[in-house]
């Protein structure tokens, strides 16, 4: 009879307490994922902020230097416009090339060293927000365009020249 008690009281605790500590782990839950999204958005309009301002200081001096030689025309023609917010964008040669022929762009670099990276001859002007890059050889005229892809280590022939590439219309993406 003392355990039908003693049991019924520990029942009768563990059902009181567990609502409480269900409110308890959802209202932490809730409290923790708001402050976490409250520094999430801090941080992405201060990153948003900080890569605005690195398209606004464009380093072409440094670029040149680190390449050895005159920036191309049409690596400065390019980052003339408003490079920031072209955002996943498709590009291709003209509006009804087929799929394997439009090449997606999710973002642009600034010109800037912290964009550089490893690579001794290319510069990559454009992700595909896979870490695929868009690249050039700065050190020609008016170089070719290739599309990289990072998982295979392989390049692919996108277009002859980056001034013939530049002037090729710009899609939204579906995806966006």
């Amino acid at each position: 009879m003392l355990l039908n008690t003693i049991g019924t009281i520990v029942l009768v605790i563990l059902c009181l307490m567990l609502p409480v500590a269900l409110v308890l782990a959802v209202g932490y839950w809730v409290f923790e994922g708001w402050f976490s999204f409250r520094k999430a958005r801090k941080e992405t309009e201060a990153n948003r902020q900080s890569w605005e301002t690195r398209f606004g200081n464009v380093a072409w001096e440094a670029l040149a230097k680190k390449y050895g030689c005159r920036v191309p025309d049409a690596l400065i023609k390019l980052y003339d416009g408003n490079l920031s917010e072209p955002e996943n964008i498709i590009v291709a040669q003209c509006l009804d090339a087929p799929e394997d022929k439009q090449w997606f762009i999710a973002y642009f670099y600034p010109v800037d060293s912290k964009t550089w990276g490893d690579r001794e001859k290319f510069f990559e002007f454009a992700n595909d927000g896979g870490g695929n890059g868009y690249i050039v050889d700065p050190r020609m005229d008016d170089p070719p365009v290739f599309f990289y892809d990072h998982e295979g280590g392989t390049f692919k022939y996108v277009c002859d020249t980056l001034s013939e590439f530049i002037t090729w219309p710009q899609l939204p993406s579906e995806d966006e």
